[in-house]
């Protein structure tokens, strides 16, 4: 529509990622523990659950229901639970990194959130 008056636009698609360990760190205190702080006790459960809970972010790319199962992990008894593990990619598959790659082909610009303003002025350009 915008070609046939005379003008276009340029549309970018992105995807922002979060570093590792802070996505973890978040996802940890306000989806698991459900608050905005940490306890010497949650300090000890957040180890056991990252390590149970493998690839938090591509799994979330690939399946967004993997969230629900990663947060569902708050009682110790759920750490290693069926649903969890249908939904959490467990290790770096070939089926995996071929999901991933065939999402990612779809990007225009993948970006770091802790690189907000430098992805912006990427877009710009």
């Amino acid at each position: 529509m915008l070609q046939e008056r005379g003008s276009s636009c340029r549309v970018l698609r992105s995807l922002r990622i979060r570093d590792p360990v802070s996505h973890y760190l978040s996802f940890f205190t306000w989806g698991v523990t459900q608050r905005n702080t940490m306890s010497v006790q949650d300090a000890r459960l957040f180890l056991r659950w990252a390590n149970a809970t493998p690839n938090l972010q591509t799994s979330i790319l690939l399946t967004p229901r993997a969230a629900r199962a990663a947060a569902a992990s708050n009682g110790k008894n759920h750490l290693h639970g069926r649903e969890r593990s249908s939904y959490l990619v467990p290790g770096w598959t070939d089926a995996a990194h071929g999901q991933l790659v065939a999402l990612l082909q779809h990007v225009d610009l993948l970006a770091p959130l802790e690189e907000f303003n430098a992805a912006l002025l990427l877009t710009a350009g």
